[in-house]
C-alpha cells in the first residue's frame, strides 16, 4: 500500500511550480496515483487525517491541470465526478471543497463560452463552502425591522415569514462590497462568480443595539453608549419606513434561523452584526476581500444603523427574492407617527390570535429543562414625546 508520505511528496513538489512543463507532469503524477492514493490517505480506509492529506494533494492537482496543456471536456467531466465522490465522503473539508469547487469553475470557463453554465454551478459550489468556513454560533435575539406599509409586509406577517433580499438589490452599491468589486473586476470570471452570487444568497436586514456575543463572552454588549431604544431610531422612521407612515416590527429569532453547513448539502444561514469603517477602499483595493467583509461591512455613513444581518444562501436559489417560514416570531408592532389608521387596523387584525413563543432553559431540581412560553404580541403608537421637545416614545395601544 501506498504510504502517506508519497502524497505529502507531491504537495510539496507540485503545490507552487510554475512552468508549465511542470504542470503538466503534475497532472500525470496525478492521474497515475490517485486511485491507490484515496485508499492509502484513510479516504476510503479512515487513516487519521488522511482525507485532508488527499484533498490538499486533488486541490494541487486542480491547480496543475487549469494551467497545464492537458486540460479537455473528457477530462474535466472525470474531475468534475471525482470532486463530488469526495465530496460525498466527508463532512467538514470545507477549505477544500472551496478550492476544488472554485478551480472546477475556472476549469469549465478555459474549455470556452460553451462551458459557463457549468462554471457558475460549480461557482456557487465554492461559495457555498466559504460561507461555510465562516458560519459561526446559533443565537436567539431580540432584533427590530422598519418597513412601509404594503402588500409584501402584509403577506409576511399573515404567513409568518421573513423576507429576503439579494444583494444586488439594494440601493447601496457598497452594502455588500464583494458585489461591486465584481462588478469592478470586469473580467469574465467576476462576472460568472457575480451571477453565481446573485442567485443563491439572500439577506434580511434588522436593527439591534447590541452585539452578538463572541468569543468567551456569552452575553450582548451594547453597539455604543445612550443609543436610543433600537424602535425610536429617528433616522430609520424616515428612511426605511416611509416618512413614519410605516411600522417598527420587533422579532424574537429562535437559534435555529441558523443552518450549519454540511457537506453535500446547499443550505446554510447564520446572523452577524455589520461592521462600519471609513476604510472601503483599503478593504478591496487588492481586489481581496473576506468573507467577515464580503457581506457585512458598511461605510461609517450607515452607522446608525446598528445593523444585524441574516445571511441566507440556497444553491437552488433563483431569483433575487425568497422567503423563510418565522412562525411565532413577531413579539411586538410599533406604529409610525403618521401610520394611517386604517393600515394600524388592518395590521392588528391580520395578527389577531397569533402568540410568539419564548424559549429558555432553566435549572430544576431534575436538572436543566427546556421550557415554553406563549406571549401575546405587543402593539404600539409612536407619538411626540410631550415632555422631551424633539423626542419620540412608544405608547401602548
Amino acid at each position: 500500500m501506498v504510504n502517506i508520505a508519497e502524497i505529502k511528496a507531491y504537495i510539496d513538489r507540485y503545490e507552487k511550480v510554475e512552468s508549465i512543463e511542470l504542470k503538466n507532469e503534475g497532472v500525470e503524477a496525478f492521474l497515475n496515483s490517485y486511485v491507490e492514493w484515496q485508499g492509502a490517505s484513510g479516504f476510503i480506509y479512515g487513516i487519521e487525517r488522511g482525507w485532508q492529506i488527499y484533498g490538499e494533494a486533488f486541490v494541487v492537482f486542480t491547480t496543475c491541470l487549469y494551467d497545464s496543456t492537458l486540460l479537455n471536456e473528457a477530462l474535466a467531466e472525470i474531475v468534475s465526478k471525482e470532486i463530488r465522490a469526495y465530496e460525498a465522503r466527508v463532512e467538514y473539508a470545507f477549505g477544500v471543497m472551496y478550492s476544488l469547487y472554485f478551480n472546477m469553475g475556472l476549469m469549465w470557463h478555459k474549455l470556452g463560452i460553451g462551458y459557463d453554465e457549468k462554471a457558475v454551478e460549480e461557482f456557487k459550489k465554492s461559495i457555498y463552502y466559504l460561507l461555510a468556513l465562516s458560519n459561526n454560533s446559533s443565537y436567539t435575539v431580540d432584533c427590530y425591522a422598519y418597513r412601509p406599509c404594503s402588500k409584501y409586509l402584509y403577506h409576511s406577517l399573515a404567513k409568518e415569514q421573513l423576507n429576503l433580499t439579494s444583494p444586488t438589490q439594494f440601493n447601496d452599491p457598497f452594502d455588500c462590497p464583494i458585489l461591486e468589486l465584481l462588478n469592478n473586476h470586469g473580467d469574465e470570471v467576476s462576472r460568472l462568480m457575480h451571477r453565481a452570487y446573485r442567485n443563491t444568497t439572500k439577506v434580511a436586514c434588522f436593527v439591534s443595539n447590541l452585539k452578538l456575543p463572541t468569543g468567551e463572552e456569552f452575553t450582548q454588549k451594547p453597539k455604543h453608549e445612550n443609543d436610543a431604544p433600537e424602535y425610536l431610531n429617528e433616522l430609520m422612521w424616515t428612511h426605511y419606513a416611509d416618512s413614519h407612515k410605516g411600522v417598527c416590527i420587533k422579532y424574537h429569532i429562535p437559534n435555529n434561523i441558523t443552518i450549519h453547513p454540511k457537506c453535500g448539502e446547499g443550505r446554510l444561514a447564520y446572523l452577524r452584526d455589520v461592521r462600519y469603517s471609513n476604510d472601503l477602499y483599503e478593504t478591496g483595493k487588492d481586489g481581496e476581500i473576506t468573507m467577515r467583509d464580503a457581506f457585512f461591512l458598511k461605510s461609517k455613513a450607515w452607522e446608525y444603523e446598528n445593523e444585524l444581518r441574516y445571511l441566507y444562501f440556497d444553491l437552488d436559489g433563483n431569483a433575487d427574492y425568497t422567503q423563510i417560514e418565522i412562525p411565532n416570531c413577531v413579539s411586538a408592532v410599533y406604529f409610525g407617527l403618521k401610520c394611517p389608521r386604517d393600515e394600524r387596523e388592518f395590521i392588528m387584525k391580520l395578527l389577531e390570535g397569533k402568540t410568539w413563543v419564548n424559549r429558555y432553559s432553566k435549572l430544576t431540581d431534575d436538572g436543566v429543562k427546556e421550557f415554553l412560553d406563549e406571549m401575546a404580541i405587543g402593539f404600539y403608537q409612536i407619538k411626540l414625546d410631550e415632555n422631551q421637545f424633539g423626542k419620540l416614545k412608544a405608547e401602548k395601544i
